[in-house]
């Protein structure tokens, strides 16, 4: 977190040490060697293939002797779409759940990872001792591979390559399965000296903290999305006994055929589909009834691999001697397809994606860090830049919360690009430890291809992090990912306060932020207007009243063209949109004139840029009954800056005034300006008869503050006749007035006192150069200098 402002010195020190956590010998920062560099380089966000195939089926070539290779199958067209040709006989596959490496074992019995983007061996794994290559699983939340071996089951980092584990187990690994949650691996094994047997293996404390001796010849464990059932088929009993995870007690034993050797649930947990090569059958079991419902004969011989598809419409099972993959229609559980893949096909991998599913995120909910907390106790807000890859909404934010991460955190959500605030919120019902969930009160519009930035607030610091993971590579997988360092940086943080923009990274570190994504109620059509106010056609409106349009979309606040206009002219106002209801509000800077038509016109884009054809537009006419008012009354408000530019920074002495004309009878009874800092000297106000220039009324400012809006009062007030034009001036000695060019190109009113559009007979925004007083005849550009009479009706 390196930085230049000296003040945070001390303080950046201590985020630094935090992030990295420790520095190897030779000055090394802990996970960033060639290693974690290789590995990054591997978990490269969105590869091509899984971008455009969201489900792929990867496929062993086991028997060919001539070399062999990996196989890729599209589900959509059931179609070989890759071969995967650096792996020598491979056998046995397993895919992380991001879909960038594919692990296998070669012929040298050496176990390597894939980049299934470029389809090279990545890396060669230093998995010792003697290797079950067909066995391999990965964790759910793709942090560790599990690979089986005679007597003991390794667990290999992915981020690093690095074995970190190995666990003895007694007997030979041939088979190995993670339950949903990550926390447990159940590894059938093999014993000279008796029946095969399942371990379970905690994954936190890599122990063995059960065996399963129930069944005879257990071949595969399959277990529901909530990990409390498993299925487990049983090729010399020929059933599936349905297993408690729990108390691994068996709850039924489902008969089904001949030397059951591999099942696949489809992801609504409905049905379970078994492979029987023993009699070349395919059971399909009603999980709800625990029954067959159907069985599917093969014309050839099937083998011990079958995999589902994304949305578990099709399941493929291997045919070995025919050297096919066959395609199961789920919903008529017929056979509808045969797809050549090679010689001996004998083990499948599938990677699914999130199968479309969302709302997402870019990290599972069981994904955990490994530095559960920095040890940095300062204020800090940390994020990731996150991009979806399809048009969508952001609805929330999410952090993983170590135990001493206390306070109250608030979450963010930015534009990547200028750190404009999108969203805000603070979480709730908080947990411990964990991931914890912000849901933004409206969500929040996102385009592909776009960067966001997410964030939160470390009240207490102790921020959980991974040092040196977004170096050249991403994570998640479409339609969210987290983006790589290498575009621009990642990770990142600010110790600027609450409500600062996180603009810093260091050492790419991943601070286990994570956006809710959806991609779900996504206009197809361009916006409509769905109602305004008033309504087209409206007689009567409110001469006070904003002028509203509610899209039927959200809008993208920059396409945004809004007007309102008489007889041609435009009027003046400014332009605000509500995301909650879709409402974009036009506010004149006027009141409207009585009982006059108007147009209001609309055209906008919504958030994901599809645009409107044409302008909406609607006439609406004014009320004949004049607004009410309280007087004194003046035509610009008692506080506020003016817009515009508050110091010319011409120093010239000078009269600016302003041409109005009272809608009844009264008395002006002093003259208001506003005054920018630098407008020194003595100022003084008069009141003009418009028509012949002659000075009705003057005085003299006191007591002015230093800025701001400056009051003179006349020693007597000044009757005006309704309908008459008066000028109200004030004199500038040293210049630096303020100004706003253009204003009076449509009239001002605030009843009962107009000032009107000016025109080349009558200039509004008027100025006269020179000292004394002198009566300000020329104007141009219909300039508004600020100033106003103070009048007081009869």
């Amino acid at each position: 977190m390196a930085r230049s402002a000296p003040r945070r010195s001390l303080r950046t020190r201590v985020g630094v040490a935090a992030l990295a956590a420790a520095v190897a010998l030779g000055g090394q920062l802990a996970g960033s060697g060639p290693a974690r560099a290789a590995a990054a380089q591997a978990r490269a966000a969105a590869p091509a293939l899984i971008q455009s195939h969201p489900s792929l089926v990867y496929i062993d070539d086991t028997g060919n002797f001539d070399g062999g290779d990996i196989k890729v199958l599209d589900p959509a067209t059931d179609t070989i779409v890759s071969t995967i040709l650096d792996v020598k006989h491979p056998l046995g596959l397993a895919v992380s759940p991001d879909g960038s490496t594919l692990y296998t074992q070669g012929d040298s019995g050496a176990v390597v990872a894939i980049d299934t983007e470029s389809q090279a061996i990545r890396a060669t794994l230093p998995v010792t001792g003697p290797v079950q290559g067909a066995w391999l699983a990965v964790d759910p939340a793709g942090k560790s591979l599990y690979v089986g071996g005679s007597e003991q089951l390794t667990v290999v980092d992915t981020h690093t390559d690095a074995v970190t584990a190995t666990i003895p187990v007694a007997g030979s690994v041939i088979g190995l399965f993670v339950d949903p949650s990550g926390g447990h691996v159940y590894a059938i094994l093999q014993n000279i000296y008796g029946p095969l047997k399942i371990a379970v293996i905690d994954t936190a404390t890599e122990t063995v903290t059960g065996t399963i001796t129930s069944f005879i010849g257990p071949s595969a464990v399959v277990f529901n999305a909530s990990g409390t059932r498993a299925y487990i088929p049983d090729d010399v009993a020929n059933t599936v006994s349905v297993l408690d995870t729990a108390t691994y007690s068996v709850l039924t034993t489902i008969p089904v055929g001949k030397a059951p050797s591999a099942a696949a649930l489809t992801p609504s947990g409905a049905k379970l589909y078994v492979t029987n090569p023993g009699d070349q059958t395919l059971s399909v079991i009603d999980t709800a009834t625990a029954t067959v419902t159907a069985t599917i004969t093969s014309p050839v011989s099937w083998d011990i691999g079958v995999v589902m598809n994304a949305d578990g419409t099709k399941a493929y099972v291997n045919n070995n001697t025919a050297r096919t993959v066959s395609v199961i229609d789920t919903a008529t559980d017929t056979i509808t397809g045969s797809v050549p893949v090679g010689f001996y096909p004998q083990h499948m991998a599938v990677y699914n994606g999130n199968g479309g599913k969302c709302p997402c995120s870019v990290f599972k909910e069981y994904a955990t860090p490994d530095s559960d907390a920095s040890g940095d106790f300062y204020p800090v807000t940390v994020g990731v830049k996150v991009s979806p890859s399809a048009a969508g909404w952001i609805e929330g934010i999410r952090f993983y919360k170590a135990s001493a991460n206390t306070g109250t955190h608030t979450g963010a959500l930015w534009t990547g690009d200028g750190g404009q605030l999108l969203a805000t919120g603070t979480f709730t019902d908080e947990t411990a430890s964990g991931w914890q969930t912000l849901i933004f009160a409206n969500p929040v519009p996102v385009k592909p291809g776009a960067t966001y930035v997410a964030s939160y607030y470390a009240p207490n610091g102790h921020y959980s992090y991974d040092a040196g993971y977004f170096l050249n590579s991403s994570a998640g997988e479409p339609p969210i990912t987290a983006v790589s360092s290498s575009a621009g940086g990642n990770g990142v943080y600010t110790y600027d306060g609450p409500t600062a923009f996180p603009g810093y990274s260091y050492n790419a570190p991943n601070y286990w932020v994570d956006v809710i994504f959806d991609d779900a109620r996504v206009p197809t059509t361009p916006p409509t207007v769905t109602g305004t106010a008033p309504a087209a056609g409206a007689t009567g409106a409110s001469a006070t009243a904003p002028i509203t349009a509610t899209v039927s979309a959200p809008v993208d606040t920059a396409t945004v063209h809004f007007t309102v206009a008489a007889a041609g002219t435009q009027v003046p106002g400014t332009v605000s949109y509500n995301s909650t209801d879709t409402t974009v509000t036009f506010t004149p800077s006027t009141q409207l004139p009585a009982g006059t038509l108007f147009t209001a016109s609309i055209q906008a884009s919504d958030a994901w840029g599809s645009a409107m054809s044409h302008p909406v537009t609607w006439n609406f006419t004014t009320s004949t009954t004049p607004p009410s008012y309280q007087c004194p009354c003046s035509l610009f408000p008692a506080t506020g800056t003016p817009p515009g530019v508050v110091d010319s920074n011409d120093p010239n002495s000078v009269e600016l005034g302003i041409r109005f004309v009272p809608a009844v009878n009264g008395t002006v009874t002093g003259i208001r300006f506003y005054k920018g800092a630098n407008a020194s000297g003595v100022h003084t106000g008069t009141l003009w008869n418009d028509a012949t220039g002659t000075a009705i009324a003057t005085g003299t400012f006191t007591n002015e503050t230093a800025s701001g809006w400056q009051t003179m009062t006349f020693a007597n007030p000044v009757p005006v006749t309704a309908g008459i034009a008066y000028h109200a001036s004030y004199h500038a000695l040293n210049g630096h007035y303020s100004y706003t060019t253009g204003y009076f190109t449509y009239e001002h009113q605030t009843y009962p006192l107009t000032a009107p559009a000016s025109t080349s007979e009558y200039g509004n925004g008027t100025y006269g150069y020179g000292s004394p007083i002198t009566f300000p005849g020329a104007s141009g550009n219909g300039t508004n200098f600020w100033v106003d009479p103070v009048f007081t009706a009869s």
